[in-house]
């Protein structure tokens, strides 16, 4: 597998599908602006042919066949994604429907919306935390960096670039 892009957001998964095109997008279905759903059905519009597969928390039938009516092949629990995230990619490469066996058929009366406003709280301090990472990295008065397991930069601070006398795009 090669990984193309990463979004910030459902609205961003959609500006990155549009750009890249992937032919596998596996998307989270709790994400501030859009949810996977709903970004699920917006790229459904321009790539009819992309596999997409949900990521979510909840183990509910009803939540995976929502997933399936917007346009995913396959849907992963979170808490079963080591046992189930690489088998559920290769069927969905290779044209089948990949949905989590791990769903309990007790939650079939679950409303969809509300679980997914339940979120709302958690990614909203999710957006504030990254906001102040993202500040705090840009901000500090030292050099700091995201290096990558190759040795490669992903990402540097204004303060690192004055010490190295490099520009961050040359990094």
């Amino acid at each position: 597998f090669e990984i193309c892009g990463e979004a910030v957001d459902g609205q961003d998964a959609v500006e990155q599908a549009r750009q890249l095109s992937p032919e596998l997008i596996v998307m989270d279905v709790s994400m501030p602006r859009l949810n996977g759903l709903e970004a699920t059905r917006a790229i459904r519009q321009f790539l009819p042919h992309a596999d997409i597969l949900i990521l979510s928390q909840h183990d509910s039938p009803e939540m995976m066949r929502q997933a399936l009516n917007a346009g995913a092949r396959g849907y992963v629990i979170k808490s079963s994604i080591s046992a189930e995230l690489i088998d559920s990619i290769v069927k969905v490469r290779c044209g089948q429907l990949a949905f989590d066996p791990a769903a309990s058929p007790g939650h079939t009366n679950i409303d969809v919306q509300e679980i997914l406003q339940r979120n709302q709280a958690f990614e909203k301090a999710l957006r504030d935390s990254e906001e102040r990472f993202r500040l705090t990295f840009e901000q500090a008065a030292v050099g700091m960096a995201h290096v990558g397991e190759s040795g490669e930069w992903l990402r540097v601070n204004q303060k690192l670039c004055e010490i190295v006398g490099y520009k961050q795009k040359e990094l």
